[in-house]
């Protein structure tokens, strides 16, 4: 049960070999930020047709409330994190995801036509958090025993201070574009 009308191919981004208007509609999800605007940009817009779609699509990684985020500071500071238990406001998070977005308009190959921002509020009990966790670069690059330090200290304020649940919100960004045509 195979898709015969899509072809796969391995390529960094910046390394793929384009076929100019090729395609209806690019996406890329919380990476396009990688790619240099002066590469990236132009080689979106030369492979679509007129008229195509460009998406980008964004996630700001979960925040604890302010109160959690005080509660775990001493935590992070003892283990020399500070970074890693800093809190963002709402709107910080929300203005660094419409940043995100503006060189594609700064580009001048596209317009926006939509741009959607949505709260997701989740609870996580302990283990879930620290799975979590666990996916993110600053975590993964921590020595394992300095991790399991830093993580056996949050789960135990976790655990005796918010009866073993936190609550974390999310904040995902939808931005479309179209290619602006001569």
């Amino acid at each position: 049960m195979g898709f015969q009308n899509v072809v796969i191919k391995q390529s960094s981004f910046e390394e793929w070999p384009i076929e100019a208007s090729a395609f209806d509609m690019v996406v890329s999800a919380s990476a396009f930020h990688w790619i240099q605007p002066e590469v990236g940009y132009p080689k979106v817009a030369d492979v679509l047709r007129n008229g195509g779609y460009f998406v980008l699509l964004w996630n700001k990684e979960p925040q604890p409330t302010s109160d959690v985020c005080q509660l775990f500071v001493e935590i992070y500071n003892q283990h020399g994190l500070p970074s890693l238990g800093r809190f963002e406001t709402e709107i910080a998070r929300k203005q660094t995801l419409k940043a995100l977005a503006q060189p594609a308009i700064d580009s001048g190959l596209f317009r926006e036509v939509a741009s959607k921002q949505m709260k997701l509020e989740v609870k996580y009990t302990a283990e879930d958090y620290f799975l979590l966790l666990s996916s993110f670069s600053p975590y993964i690059n921590l020595e394992e025993s300095r991790r399991n330090s830093l993580f056996a200290e949050l789960r135990r304020k976790i655990n005796n201070d918010l009866m073993g649940m936190i609550d974390l919100s999310y904040i995902s960004a939808a931005n479309i574009f179209q290619k602006i045509t001569a």
